[in-house]
């Protein structure tokens, strides 16, 4: 049940954070663009593949190390 809510809130975070990338200025918009989408792509994705343990752990160390 942890992993479902750590997903939940790193998707929507991913998802919130694609849509501030409209909102400010940037000279790397489109590099975080198609990182932004990138990543919430995979999250969703490894979600409903079932993958929320090995997913939680890379978000995990990306979340501390990057």
């Amino acid at each position: 049940y942890e992993h479902y809510l750590y997903y939940v809130a790193q998707a929507s975070f991913h998802i919130l954070a694609l849509i501030y990338v409209f909102f400010e200025k940037r000279v790397d918009f489109y590099q975080m663009l198609i990182h932004h989408i990138a990543t919430a792509i995979s999250i969703i994705v490894s979600f409903y593949l079932g993958h929320l343990r090995i997913g939680s752990i890379i978000l995990y160390v990306q979340f501390v190390f990057f």
